[in-house]
């Protein structure tokens, strides 16, 4: 493509951004499914995404992202929430998707995904 990695970068943010129409969230808390083509963990790029959904859970957006087309959605106060994240995690890994990501849940602050480590996560599973 002999495009600058910056400017390449820019532009398959762009593109995501333009197609975030298409993502469809499913479900009813504690925990929300993600959809969209197949590659739902690409959402996890969308800033703007995120803003609408951080309204739609107990405290802080926590997510689930085992494979590259599953991302579960809770929050951070919700043990039945993280519950049932962690057991679609293990369900994912268990049932071998070809394209595994992590066990790892992850959770927004400040407009960044970390690695959701806390005692509430533990409790609940």
């Amino acid at each position: 493509m002999e495009m600058p990695r910056r400017m390449l970068r820019r532009q398959a943010a762009h593109n995501l951004d333009q197609r975030l129409g298409a993502a469809q969230v499913h479900g009813q808390p504690p925990a929300l499914m993600l959809q969209f083509d197949g590659v739902a963990s690409t959402l996890l790029l969308a800033e703007p995404f995120w803003a609408g959904l951080e309204r739609a859970v107990p405290g802080e957006l926590v997510v689930g992202v085992p494979a590259r087309d599953v991302v579960i959605v809770t929050g951070s106060q919700s043990p039945p929430g993280l519950a049932k994240v962690r057991r679609a995690i293990d369900r994912v890994f268990f049932a071998g998707d070809p394209h595994l990501l992590s066990r790892k849940l992850l959770v927004r602050r400040r407009g960044v995904w970390e690695v959701f480590t806390s005692n509430l996560a533990h409790a609940a599973f």
